[in-house]
């Protein structure tokens, strides 16, 4: 491909990914509500489904991603359900789509500019090429969907009627490409332990704690430090005094969670939720976890802000932690200790400025 037609390509794409972060950011509220209704009528048809004995306990629901219908303009999902055996198995279904229009239509502006621009080039670029590099963005623009999913599941699955279907004692809800890469937004393990978990911590195994089912377990106390608990659940745990210095915990679930005095500080903590939780005497210091695209070239959807709604956050240190866009609704705050140069960032109340410590 001839070099001033791949710069075009790389500066068109980022523009388009800027364009689809904007378009995400500004009514990511309008398209949860809109995949909760689809999510609703998942739910209904897998029950169904189960009522009539066509199919059994669910393993893995999965939205998939399918290149060739993209490449054939056809901008949807697949709503795939599988036994334990996963792809392996006989028994698997497709029981719908979800039309995702929205995160292509940058897409398509993209496909559409770099065939216009083509005609500079006779010869030297085909229409072979430019498919093969609209191919290798498909996954880039379904970044959003991944990110949709994951950030309205835990309140769509609370809203919905997705506790009537009866599912394996291992569950999990995956967005990614048909036998491929993919994403687990949900998961519910009843087959754990805590002791035996416990021991798997302390082997500190790279990898191996992120996108796993923690919830309603007590690490109070461990040495958590140092591990990677990206997109994690550990809803309703209690990790009182326990210490997570410099762990992974890019979009790890804590609603709920007794964090009193837990150490957090030196942790990534992007997208991160802490929705209802107890951080009393925490430590958060020399904290990341800002929100948006972190620089002008576009690498991954951009990063939703940290939740602390309606979290206790009396007396935690947030000293030289950087937390803008993070969400403080109804935070309890008082004693809060914030660098000056940090406070500009943050939408506190007034009743939160007026109770936290600036130092």
């Amino acid at each position: 491909m001839h070099d001033k037609f791949l710069e075009f390509y790389n500066n068109e794409q980022n523009r388009c990914l800027f364009k689809t972060e904007e378009l995400f950011v500004a009514n990511r509220k309008s398209y949860e509500d809109d995949f909760k209704k689809e999510f609703v009528k998942i739910c209904e048809e897998i029950v169904k489904m189960q009522s009539e004995e066509t199919f059994g306990e669910i393993a893995y629901l999965e939205f998939t991603l399918l290149h060739l219908k993209i490449m054939n303009r056809d901008y949807s999902v697949e709503v795939r359900v599988y036994d334990n055996d996963w792809y392996l198995s006989k028994n698997q279904k497709c029981i719908g789509s979800i039309k995702i229009d929205y995160v292509y239509k940058y897409f398509e502006e993209l496909w559409n500019e770099l065939l216009l621009e083509r005609k500079r080039y006779v010869g030297a670029v085909t229409a072979l090429e430019i498919s093969e590099k609209m191919v290798n963005a498909v996954p880039k623009f379904y970044d959003y969907m991944i990110s949709l999913i994951r950030f309205s599941i835990l309140d769509i699955i609370e809203e919905s009627n997705f506790k009537e279907i009866k599912k394996s004692s291992k569950f999990e809800i995956n967005v990614g490409q048909y036998m491929g890469d993919t994403e687990a937004v949900y998961k519910e393990n009843m087959l754990k332990d805590r002791d035996e978990i416990s021991e798997w911590f302390k082997k500190k195994l790279e990898f191996e704690s992120a996108f796993e089912d923690f919830t309603g377990l007590d690490f109070s106390g461990e040495d958590l430090s140092d591990m990677d608990f990206r997109y994690s659940d550990l809803r309703n745990t209690k990790l009182i005094d326990t210490d997570l210095t410099d762990s992974m915990l890019f979009g790890t679930r804590f609603n709920n969670a007794d964090m009193e005095n837990a150490n957090l500080s030196y942790g990534l903590l992007y997208e991160a939720d802490f929705t209802n939780a107890n951080l009393k005497n925490a430590k958060l210091r020399r904290v990341l976890a800002m929100s948006g695209i972190l620089d002008e070239r576009w690498e991954v959807a951009g990063y939703i802000g940290v939740s602390f709604r309606n979290a206790n956050l009396e007396n935690a240190d947030f000293t030289h932690s950087n937390f803008y866009g993070a969400d403080f609704t109804n935070a309890i705050m008082k004693g809060a200790k914030f660098n000056q140069s940090h406070i500009e960032e943050l939408n506190l109340s007034k009743e939160q400025l007026e109770s936290i410590v600036i130092v």
